[in-house]
C-alpha cells in the first residue's frame, strides 16, 4: 500500500493575483512558438491563461476571440484583460476544468482571425483548441503549434542594471539550488516592475562562481568576509525592457519595491542593497534559461514499529500498521516545507466502495494525538519525515472477512517563513 508518487515542477514565484494565492510561471517546453501561450497555476487550483497575437506573413497579425474554458465564457466563469495586443485569462480549474486528486486540467477554444488592412473585416482561419494543465502545486505548459506561420527573431533592447545585496546565513559555495529559489523570491518582489525581461546571479562573492562573462571589478566596492557571519557579497542583474519607462522612474521603481519587500528579502537572507546606477544598454537581449525545476516526490514506506528499519505490513484486521512519508525528490531548500493535510483508507475492490478519514489536519487539538482515537490513528512529525499507524479494520458490507483498500495521504507544500500557514499549524500541534 504505497502512495501515488507526486511529481510537481516548480520553477518561481511569478506574481500575485487579486487573493493573497501566489501563482507560479510556467514554461512552454520543446515549442518554438512558446511566446504566443503561457501558464500559471496556482497552489488554490486558479489558472491565467496569458495568449498574444502573432505574426503571420503579408503583415498579417492573427488574433484570437471566442474564448471557451470547459463551460466557462468570458463574463461567465472566465476574467479577461485585453489590451489590444495580447489576453490574460483567469479561471478557476475546479469551475471550468477537472480537477483530479493534486492534478487539474481545463479545455480551452478560441477563435483566430485576421483583419482587412481597413480593419473593417474579420477573416476567421480556424477554431484553436488547447488543454491548460497543472499540478496544483506547480505550472505546466499549454502549447499550440502553428501552421505556416514564420516566428519573429528581433528580441527587445534590456537596460541592465546591477543590485549588489549582502547574502547573510551561507557560506561559499552557495548551492545553484539555493541561488535559484533566491532568485525566484526576488523576482516574486519585482513583480510589478513593467518590462522586466530577466534576472540572473552575476556573483556570490565566491571566486569559483562568478560568471565567466563578467569581471571581478562587478564587486568592486565590496570585500568577501572571512567570516560567514560578515556576510557575502551577491550581485544580481535585472534586464527591463527599454522604453517602458525612463532610466531615472526604473530606479526609482526597483528601489521602491525592493523596500517593500524588505522582510520577506531579510527572511531570504538579503540584506543591505545598493543599486548601481551605471546601467548598460544590452541589444536584442535574449533572456538565459537557467531555471531551476525541481522534483518533489512523496512516498509512504511500510515501517517496523519502531520506525527503524522498513517492514512489510500485517494484512490482519485488528492489528497495527506503520508507514513513514518523507520526500525523496530535490531538495527543498532554506525556502520550502511540506506536511500532511489528511489521510485515509479508500476501498478498491467491487465488494466496497467506501473510504474512511484516519486523520485530519482540521481536528487536530492541542495536547491531544494528531489522528482518530477510534482506530488509534496517531501522526508524528519528525523533523521532515513523518510517522503514521492505525489499526487495521474491515469495512461493514460486502464480504465481512475481507476488505481491500488503500491508504492515501494529501501532502501540502508550504513557504517556510509563512507564520500561519498549514505547515505551521501541524508541526505545534503533532
Amino acid at each position: 500500500m504505497k502512495l501515488a508518487k507526486v511529481i510537481p515542477s516548480l520553477l518561481a514565484f511569478y506574481s500575485k493575483i487579486a487573493s493573497s494565492e501566489y501563482l507560479y510561471s510556467a514554461i512552454v517546453y520543446g515549442s518554438e512558438h512558446d511566446d504566443v501561450f503561457t501558464l500559471q497555476c496556482g497552489l488554490d487550483g486558479s489558472m491565467v491563461l496569458s495568449i498574444d497575437d502573432y505574426p503571420l506573413g503579408n503583415d498579417r497579425v492573427a488574433k484570437f476571440t471566442d474564448f471557451k474554458v470547459g463551460d466557462c465564457t468570458v463574463g461567465d466563469g472566465i476574467e479577461m484583460v485585453e489590451d489590444g495586443e495580447n489576453y490574460d485569462l483567469s479561471f478557476d480549474s475546479e469551475v471550468c476544468g477537472t480537477v483530479e486528486d493534486i492534478s487539474a486540467s481545463a479545455g480551452v477554444q478560441m477563435s483566430a482571425y485576421y483583419e482587412s488592412a481597413d480593419g473593417e473585416t474579420q477573416f476567421f482561419q480556424k477554431t484553436v483548441s488547447l488543454n491548460a494543465a497543472c499540478n496544483l502545486q506547480s505550472t505546466y505548459t499549454a502549447e499550440y503549434t502553428f501552421n505556416d506561420i514564420q516566428k519573429v527573431v528581433e528580441r527587445p533592447d534590456a537596460i541592465k542594471i546591477v543590485i549588489n545585496f549582502t547574502l547573510m546565513g551561507f557560506s561559499c559555495p552557495v548551492p545553484d539550488m539555493i541561488i535559484n529559489q533566491i532568485l525566484a523570491i526576488l523576482y516574486q518582489a519585482l513583480a510589478q516592475l513593467d518590462g522586466i525581461l530577466d534576472l540572473v546571479s552575476i556573483d556570490t562573492g565566491c571566486p569559483d562562481q562568478r560568471k565567466k562573462r563578467d569581471t571581478s571589478d562587478i564587486m568592486r566596492n565590496v570585500v568577501v568576509g572571512e567570516n560567514a557571519e560578515d556576510g557575502i557579497p551577491f550581485a544580481v542583474a535585472v534586464m527591463v525592457e527599454v522604453g517602458t519607462a525612463t532610466e531615472i522612474e526604473i530606479l526609482a521603481l526597483l528601489q521602491a519595491l525592493l523596500d517593500a519587500a524588505e522582510t520577506d528579502l531579510n527572511d531570504t537572507g538579503l540584506h543591505d542593497w545598493v543599486i548601481d546606477e551605471d546601467t548598460e544598454i544590452l541589444p536584442n537581449y535574449v533572456p538565459e534559461s537557467e531555471s531551476l525545476i525541481q522534483e518533489f516526490i512523496f512516498e509512504l514506506t511500510p515501517m517496523n514499529q519502531d520506525f527503524t528499519a522498513e517492514e512489510e505490513p500485517s494484512d490482519e484486521a485488528g492489528q497495527m500498521v506503520y508507514f513513514k512519508l518523507n520526500q525523496t525528490g530535490s531538495d527543498l531548500g532554506e525556502f520550502l516545507t511540506y506536511t500532511v493535510r489528511s489521510c485515509k483508507v479508500v476501498g478498491s475492490d467491487d465488494s466496497s466502495a467506501e473510504e474512511y478519514v484516519l486523520y485530519d489536519e482540521s481536528e487536530n487539538e492541542a495536547g491531544t494525538d494528531c489522528g482518530r482515537s477510534e482506530v488509534h490513528a496517531k501522526l508524528e512529525q519528525n523533523r521532515l519525515e513523518f510517522n503514521f499507524e492505525y489499526l487495521l479494520f474491515l469495512f461493514s458490507g460486502g464480504n465481512s472477512n475481507r476488505s481491500v483498500y488503500s491508504l492515501v495521504c494529501e501532502v501540502v507544500l508550504c513557504r517556510a517563513s509563512d507564520a500561519d500557514s498549514v505547515c505551521k499549524r501541524v508541526e505545534d500541534v503533532c
